[in-house]
């Protein structure tokens, strides 16, 4: 690896790395719980899983659409897990079901990386890497 980049590329490289593997492993949980059902709904966790390894590879050769992807994803996702979450709090009441048993962690953590992916990319150190 190269020993220039800084720790913040580095960092939001593994980030987005860990992200792609909750994704992917929420999706694979989903699917096995319903028994496959749904299988064509895997594709899109799939693809957004690939995009996220893309983005990290990337990051760490420092290439400048990668950077622009992870921004870009990363806010859009980010802004519609929070609206999403808000929405199903919003909802919620005692004649509803229950949110699935993962849903809850899972959204805390992904929305936990986002952040953290977003904050470090946003870094003075990082952008000045891209520029």
């Amino acid at each position: 690896m190269d020993s220039t980049i800084p720790p913040t590329v580095r960092w939001a490289a593994s980030l987005a790395f860990a992200y792609a593997a909750v994704v992917l492993a929420y999706a694979t949980y989903g699917q096995v719980q319903s028994d496959w059902v749904n299988a064509r709904d895997y594709f899109s966790g799939i693809v957004r899983a690939s995009g996220y390894v893309i983005i990290g590879y990337g990051l760490l050769r420092r290439l400048k659409f990668a950077w622009w992807l992870a921004m870009g994803f990363s806010a859009y996702l980010l802004l519609g897990g929070v609206f999403a979450v808000g929405v199903l709090a919003a909802l919620r009441g005692p004649d509803r079901p229950a949110l699935p048993s993962l849903f809850v962690p899972v959204a805390v953590v992904s929305l936990a990386l986002l952040i953290a992916i977003v904050a470090l990319l946003a870094h003075p150190k990082t952008r000045a890497a891209f520029s």
